[in-house]
């Protein structure tokens, strides 16, 4: 495997040919974000002239907010392989949450009725979604676009929750541990 397959993460199913049909850049969040984020990710393609890829993922116990040409959106926890189709050029920012993190910026009720959706990020975060959005679409660089997207997060003022790392433990170690069944 390629050193950017490789670079691409357990859960992009057949890197070798994911390598060839886009870029996927990870970078630590904000400070002041760190305690929610688990990381900020950005995927940039160019395949004009070419035909349009689907990507298959592997699904994590994580929320993500993505800032994409459509909209930006909170995709709940998937529960199983899920599949992207890109085309065309662009990029994409993502905002991968830490197990537990997104709670503080949801108060709908419980973060498992997420589960296998894609909720316009307007319905939580409100119009400054959608201002953030064009923000970070239209932004020249990473940095400048997590400045963009970290600024919806900070703007929701969330406050810290131990019970935050608590959780992320948990899964850190389950999905550390290839033994453990139950």
């Amino acid at each position: 495997m390629t050193p950017s397959a490789r670079s691409l993460g357990a859960g992009v199913l057949h890197p070798g040919t994911a390598a060839t049909r886009f870029s996927l850049n990870r970078h630590r969040p904000p400070e002041d974000l760190a305690p929610f984020v688990d990381f900020c990710w950005v995927v940039r393609w160019d395949l004009r002239g070419e035909p349009a890829h689907e990507q298959a993922i592997l699904p994590h116990p994580n929320v993500n907010l993505a800032f994409e040409p459509d909209g930006p959106a909170v995709y709940g926890i998937d529960r199983r392989v899920f599949t992207r189709k890109i085309s065309g050029a662009g990029a994409v920012l993502g905002i991968r949450f830490r197990p537990g993190g997104f709670r503080p910026f949801y108060s709908a009720g419980k973060i498992s009725a997420l589960n296998d959706l894609v909720v316009p990020a307007g319905d939580i975060f409100g119009p400054a979604a959608d201002q953030a959005c064009a923000a970070v679409l239209a932004a020249s660089s990473d940095e400048a676009m997590i400045a963009a997207g970290a600024g919806l997060l900070q703007g929701a003022g969330p406050r810290p929750d131990p019970v935050i790392d608590q959780v992320a433990a948990i899964v850190d170690r389950i999905t550390a541990d290839q033994g453990l069944r139950r």
